[in-house]
């Protein structure tokens, strides 16, 4: 995968087209599409769409959603600029498809120090090592992804209250290389499990904040790759989507 399918007229189009929706004051925050406003993923791709993100940027959906998850919580004014910030951050041609597994093996091992039965500490590090796994180049089969997801739902159905924060960060974690949409899940449980077992607030919010500032460290880490250029067709993909998608054109 090469971001911006190592284009660099794509990644100004993109920016500029953020840009522009800030400028009008068409972001915000909770809503995918309300008349001519919505948020990055409104503003992006016209909705709730991490396929079209990948489609027409070559960014992978579930790195969409941790852009989106630190989106929809940063307060005014700084939501505002930040879709341009992380986009900006990417560079033209990296792969960003390992920014997601070493995201989740840093929030999985974060909070790992809240887990104390033996079933949901062994959940845990079973997902971690499956996206250490594939953070090393390796092919994790559907069997073994499946296999570690069903362990770590098992873990957080059984948990105690106090514990089910924490547990169920790990299995909608392990679900997240499936189903984009679930990445916010996993971060929020993460975020829960500091409110349930950190007393500081300042601690609490320290979690969303490093949860940012790593994120734009993996996605201004990701390598430029030597790989031949895609196809042309998936080349002209991009150059599509302002005609496909004209109703989402800022006016």
């Amino acid at each position: 995968m090469k971001a911006f399918y190592g284009e660099p007229t794509l990644k100004q189009a993109f920016i500029d087209k953020l840009e522009r929706h800030r400028q009008l004051d068409q972001i915000i925050q909770g809503k995918y599409n309300l008349g001519d406003k919505g948020c990055f993923f409104g503003c992006s791709v016209g909705g709730n769409y991490p396929e079209k993100l990948e489609r027409y940027f070559a960014i992978p959906g579930q790195v969409g959603k941790c852009i989106e998850y630190v989106f929809e919580r940063l307060p005014h004014p700084k939501f505002l600029t930040w879709p341009r910030e992380a986009v900006e951050a990417i560079p033209v041609g990296a792969d960003p498809s390992l920014v997601w597994p070493k995201m989740a093996i840093w929030m999985l091992t974060d909070i790992r120090k809240f887990l104390k039965r033996p079933q949901s500490i062994e959940a845990n590090e079973g997902v971690v090592a499956l996206y250490q796994r594939v953070a090393n180049g390796e092919i994790v089969t559907k069997a073994e992804w499946a296999s570690a997801t069903s362990a770590a739902y098992a873990a957080y159905a059984t948990s105690a209250p106090h514990e089910a924060p924490v547990a169920s960060a790990v299995a909608y974690a392990a679900s997240a290389t499936s189903a984009a949409n679930v990445v916010a899940y996993a971060a929020d449980a993460a975020h829960a499990a500091y409110v349930a077992y950190v007393a500081s607030v300042a601690a609490r919010k320290q979690f969303r904040t490093n949860f940012q500032s790593k994120l734009t460290e993996l996605l201004q880490a990701a390598p430029v790759t030597n790989t031949a250029d895609v196809v042309e067709t998936e080349v002209t993909a991009w150059q599509e989507q302002f005609k496909l998608d004209s109703k989402l054109m800022v006016k």
